[in-house]
């Protein structure tokens, strides 16, 4: 166990799958993942591809 947090602590997660929805508005997707060892969250917002 001590080598899993070991890792996640010098930065090397692993991330699980990448998960968007939309909740803003119909041109913005929220993106989240989460660690697989540690259940750290990664989230960051982007525009729909296609959309002026």
């Amino acid at each position: 166990m001590a080598g899993i947090s070991l890792l996640c602590r010098i930065g090397i997660h692993t991330w699980g799958r990448k998960r968007g929805y939309n909740e803003y508005a119909s041109n913005v997707v929220e993106w989240e993942q989460i660690c697989e060892r540690c259940g750290r969250r990664k989230h960051w917002i982007e525009t729909k591809k296609g959309r002026r």
